[in-house]
Order: structure tokens, then C-alpha cells, then sequence
């Protein structure tokens, strides 16, 4: 609220205004008598006009007035044709003891009390998945939030658990945001300076990314990362303000571990398919029986490890290495090509027909069948 004003004094506004356009001046006032009930006003310094009757409301109670149409409250008022830009509002005390609590631009021509808008003051605002995997990286950003002065640097410091997350890197979020200072040099802080060419505004505008990552072997917890300083500099006038805080939960997962059962289920289907195409007997290139049915177990002890979801990964690695074991003993099985060369002298001729002929009728109830077998 201001104190009353004083005849003669002076109050003076500097006041961006978006657009161009014809603006009506609202006062929230109030006046004793009519000795104290009227006001000189002006922009940019230029005389205007001049409002007078606002003796308004009894007891001294404030009321929304519009000076620049009055209706039957005020004389003298007009709307301002103003140009977009910044221009400075003028007040000046005609009498003394007019009291101004708050002032209203607006180009509506509603003659409805005005409702004042809701000020919300600048933040630091961060935005993040409320949720991340264990092991991961992800990306936290930093906004500004409701920002009615163009801002061009900020010097913001971030606190993180450092027994939950690194910090990795920062950028800015477009190539006009550069990023002057990076200090991560304490466990758990990092401080960034950074400037904002061209400036930044509105009610929320990106200016960084910051990278993170899971620490390893951390899971099932949730870690906070939180604004603890946030400076913001703003020019033309090349003051500094103090943005709002912020913080976020961040919930970490359960490691997942992946077990790679490739290697096992391309075993399997080889195995398998030996096992499929095994032909049983006593000739060349068959299988006897019995090497056929361990097989078959060697398969159906990894296949149900294959299909065990609790099966661990040194399990299914000794279960592959013990099928391809399985496989080279059955190979070694199979019933090969009698040689012709019985005498072993490296060719056949008459003499390995001279054994045969020797053996020729015996069998095995012969006394020496172990050699004429063959």
C-alpha cells in the first residue's frame, strides 16, 4: 500500500507493455474528502489529464475506480493510446491525502471491478520421469518459470544423493543457453553458471538438461535432486532476483538381470536335430541304442534348464557346455566301415583275402572269434 500522496509529489512507474493498444488506467483508492479526491496523470512523463471526484465510498473504505472513463465516480479521465514497449506511468499528487493501493492497466472496457491477477513469483523449477531403471542414465531439466522480466544469466547450484545418483553433464536446452561455469568438483553439488543470449521469459521457458545416471548396484530406493540456489539476472536493468526452489523424487527400480539363454537353445535344436535324424543298428554310420537314449536324456536335462526362469546364468552355461559333451560322446558311437586291409599292410590284396578265407565259417562260439570277427 502507498502512503498518502502528497500534493506536488510524484510517482512513477516504468511498465513493459506487450502490446500497442488503448488502455484504461484502474486505481485501487480511496479519498477522505472532497479536498483529497483527484490526481494529475501522465506517461512518460507528458501530461495526460486529470481525474477528479474520487471520493468514493464512505468510511474511508478503497474501491477499484477507473480514471479514464469514470462513468459517475470521476471527471476528466481518458483512455492512454500507448505503443508496445516499456514507457513509464506518471502520477502526480493534486491534493493531498489521496491514497493508491494498487494500479490496473488494461485494454478491456469492461466496467466491472477489476480481479487481480494472481502474482506468482520466478521459480527454478525441475522436470524428471518419476521413475528411472536401475543402471540407467536419464535427463533432468531446469525450467523458469514465471518470468515477467527478461532474464540473461542464471547461477543456479543443484544438490543430488550421491549415494543414489552421478552427475554426469549439463547443456543448455537450446544453442543461445551457454553454460559459463561447471562446478561438480563436492560429491552430491554441482553449481552452474550460464548465460541466456537473447534472454528468456514466460511463464515456463527451458534453460537446461542435466544428465544423470543410476549408481551401479543401486536399487529399490528413491533419490532426490533439488534447486538450493537459483540467481537470476535480469537486464536492462541488470539486477539480480532470487527464483523459488524446487526438488524431485526420483524412484529407482529393481536390477534386471538379463540371462542370455541363446547359446543353450541353439544346442538344444542341433542336438535335437542329430537326435531326430539317428538311425539305430549294427551297420556303418548307425547308433546303438543305448547312445541314443543318453542322448535324449543329455536333451531333456537342458531343455529343462531352458525353460527354468530361475534358472541362474552359470547354470545355463553348464548346462550347454554339458550337451555339447553329450553330443561328442554320442558321435563317437556310431558304427564305422569295417576295414579291408586285415593284415594291416596298408593295402588290400590277396593276402588280407587269404585271412578272410582262413575265418571264413566261424562265429562266436569260436575259440579265437575276437580276431575272426573282423
Amino acid at each position: 500500500m502507498q502512503p498518502a500522496l502528497l500534493a506536488g509529489s510524484r510517482l512513477n512507474y516504468k511498465i513493459n507493455f506487450p502490446t500497442t493498444g488503448t488502455y484504461n488506467v484502474w486505481l485501487l483508492a480511496k479519498s477522505h474528502s472532497f479536498q483529497t479526491d483527484s490526481i494529475h496523470v501522465g506517461v512518460d512523463n507528458q501530461y495526460k489529464f486529470t481525474s477528479n471526484g474520487i471520493q468514493n465510498v464512505s468510511n474511508s473504505q478503497f474501491k477499484w475506480i477507473n480514471l479514464s472513463n469514470g462513468g459517475t465516480l470521476v471527471t476528466g479521465g481518458t483512455p492512454l493510446n500507448i505503443t508496445a514497449g516499456v514507457h513509464e506511468l506518471n502520477f502526480w499528487g493534486r491534493e493531498s491525502g489521496l491514497i493508491i493501493d494498487r494500479i490496473y492497466l488494461t485494454t478491456s472496457t469492461s466496467t466491472a471491478d477489476p480481479v487481480w491477477p494472481e502474482v506468482k513469483a520466478p521459480a527454478a523449477s525441475l522436470t524428471a520421469d518419476s521413475g528411472v531403471k536401475a543402471g540407467s542414465g536419464f535427463t533432468v531439466g531446469v525450467n523458469l518459470d514465471n518470468l515477467m522480466q527478461s532474464v540473461y544469466a542464471e547461477d543456479l547450484t543443484l544438490t543430488y544423493d550421491a549415494n543414489v545418483f552421478d552427475f554426469v553433464s549439463a547443456a543448455g536446452a537450446n544453442s543461445n543457453i551457454q553454460i559459463v561455469t561447471e562446478d561438480k568438483a563436492t560429491a552430491g553439488k554441482v553449481r552452474l553458471i550460464a548465460a541466456s543470449i537473447g534472454g528468456v521469459s514466460g511463464t515456463s521457458t527451458p534453460v537446461l538438461n542435466l544428465t544423470f545416471k543410476v549408481k551401479a548396484g543401486v536399487q529399490n530406493t528413491t533419490g532426490t535432486i533439488a534447486t538450493t540456489q537459483a540467481k537470476l539476472g535480469v537486464a536492462p536493468e541488470g539486477t539480480v532476483i532470487q527464483a523459488a526452489l524446487s526438488s524431485r523424487s526420483i524412484a529407482v527400480g529393481k536390477i534386471e538381470v538379463v540371462i542370455d539363454k541363446t547359446a543353450l537353445t541353439t544346442a538344444i535344436t542341433n542336438a535335437q536335430g542329430l537326435y531326430d535324424a539317428t538311425v539305430v543298428g549294427t551297420l556303418p554310420g548307425q547308433y546303438p541304442q543305448g547312445a541314443k537314449d543318453a542322448l535324449g536324456v543329455a536333451i531333456n536335462a537342458a531343455k529343462a534348464i531352458k525353460d527354468n526362469s530361475s534358472a541362474t546364468q552359470p547354470q545355463v552355461d553348464s548346462a550347454t557346455a554339458a550337451l555339447a559333451s553329450a553330443v561328442d560322446t554320442f558321435k563317437a558311437t556310431v558304427i564305422k566301415e569295417a576295414s579291408a586291409d586285415l593284415n594291416k599292410d596298408g593295402i588290400v590284396d590277396v593276402g588280407d583275402l587269404a585271412l578272410v578265407a582262413y575265418h571264413y565259417g566261424k562265429n562266436s562260439a569260436s575259440a579265437d572269434w575276437a580276431t575272426a570277427k573282423a
